[in-house]
Order: structure tokens, then C-alpha cells, then sequence
């Protein structure tokens, strides 16, 4: 069923939106036509919803364009963050995005869950078996972390800025053994809390490198989702142009 609603603007759309869930249960996706509308539409959820937790944002890899290839570690992370929310089915009831972030391709489920490495407090796993599972991510070796893709290792001590998170994590080793797993500030390098599992998961762009499948980011929406859309033609319009340039690119 289809329904056309006219005359809402600013967050007047997010307020209708969000009164909406109590009568039609399950996910919610909206679409919009831009980075800019979306963002404020996200902004606006996250205030009536009082947390982030339970809408998710999903933005485009790049810092300007798709037409002008230069990717944004903060978006990556947000893009990493939100396909492995989805692939747990954990539950979100509103879930943003928009034309340009549609475009790009992801990587499947299965490829998600296969570069995915967990890391439990409590668990046996040996240093070297780590260092060459992030060689293998193709994370970089540095003397101290502080952007998305490093690693550090002095001792007992595993520093790792993962793709999943928007702070690195310290995991602490007694001797094979995960001794404690901590968020840290990489400016202070104080710990912002303490977790008991983290998952490391490198560049979802690297995958793409690496020639793995990809697919539509519609393929991780839950069946029996309710979708929104502002001007449904502006951003069917916008997604086939991007698509076209990108190709011919």
C-alpha cells in the first residue's frame, strides 16, 4: 500500500514519523535526497527518541561525491557500524539514509561475518595469531594508534582502532588470555569504559579492493520493513544519475 502525504516540513516529518511506530510495528527506512536532509532528519529521531540506540544512520562513503573517490574513516565507520547492527538483526527501529549513499555496493552478510573478528574478555587467543589476522585486515603496524585501520602492540597490551568503532580498544593480555578489553580517548589515552567483547573488522572499501562480491544495502533491510521516502521521484531520479557517472567513470 502507498500513501502520499503533503505539507510537512522540518522536523515536523520526523515527529509523524516517529508517532507512526506505535501503530506500524517493525523497522522504519527513510530516504531522502541528499546527505544534508538526512542528517538533520537523523538529528531530529535521535532528540525524540531520547538515544541513538535504536536509529541508525546510514551515509555514504566519501567526503564530498562518489564521482570524486575520496572516502571519510568517520562515514566508514558509521556505514560498518550500521551493516553489522543489521546483519545481528538487533532491533532498530528507524534506520536514515539517502540517494548517494544507495549507490555504493556493500559486502555481503557472509563476507561481513567472515571479516569479522570477535574478541571476548576471558578467552584464550594468542598475540601472534591476532597481529597476523590484522596483517591480514591489512591494519597497520604504528608505535600508537589514532585513526581507523592501526594497531600498536607493546608487550602484554594490543592497541586496535577498528572500522566498527568510532575509538580504538586496548586489549589487555595475561599471558594467552584476555585479561580486560577497554574503550579509549586516543588524544588522553584515557579509558572511556570498559567492555566485555569487541569485534575488529577492517575497511569495508579494502574489501571492495579485494574484488569480494558486493551487493544493495536494501539486501540488510529486514523483510516487512516500512519505508519513507521524501519525493520518491527526486531520489530515484538522483540515484540513477550518480549510478550513470559512476559507471562511465
Amino acid at each position: 500500500m502507498v500513501q502520499y502525504l503533503e505539507g510537512l516540513s522540518g522536523s515536523s516529518r520526523a515527529a509523524l514519523i516517529h508517532a507512526c511506530l506505535s501503530q506500524v510495528k517493525g523497522p522504519h527506512l527513510i530516504l531522502f535526497q541528499d546527505k544534508e536532509e538526512a542528517a538533520y532528519f537523523y538529528t531530529d529521531m535521535v532528540s525524540l527518541e531520547g538515544s541513538p540506540e535504536r536509529v541508525l544512520f546510514f551515509p555514504s562513503s566519501y567526503r564530498r561525491s562518489v564521482q570524486y573517490q575520496q572516502t571519510d574513516e568517520a562515514n566508514i565507520i558509521t556505514r560498518t557500524q550500521t551493516l553489522r547492527r543489521l546483519s545481528e538483526r538487533r532491533v532498530a527501529s528507524f534506520i536514515v539514509s539517502y540517494a548517494e549513499a544507495l549507490v555504493e555496493s556493500v559486502v555481503s552478510k557472509k563476507q561481513l561475518g567472515e571479516s569479522t573478528l570477535e574478541i571476548k574478555e576471558g578467552e584464550k587467543i594468542d598475540m601472534s595469531f591476532l597481529e597476523e589476522v590484522l596483517q591480514t585486515y591489512d591494519f597497520e603496524l604504528v608505535d600508537f594508534v589514532h585513526e581507523p585501520g592501526q594497531y600498536s602492540i607493546r608487550g602484554g597490551i594490543a592497541d586496535v582502532f577498528s572500522y566498527a568503532s568510532s575509538h580504538p580498544c586496548r586489549i589487555d593480555f595475561f599471558d594467552d588470555e584476555v585479561d580486560s578489553i577497554r574503550i579509549f580517548d586516543t588524544d588522553t589515552q584515557r579509558s572511556l569504559e570498559t567492555v566485555k567483547k569487541v569485534n575488529i573488522i577492517p575497511n569495508i572499501q579494502w574489501e571492495h579492493e579485494m574484488g569480494e562480491k558486493r551487493i544493495s544495502f536494501l539486501e540488510y533491510i529486514p523483510s516487512g520493513t516500512t519505508l519513507w521516502m521524501d519525493n520518491p521521484e527526486l531520489i530515484t531520479d538522483h540515484v540513477q544519475v550518480l549510478y550513470d557517472r559512476t559507471e562511465l567513470g
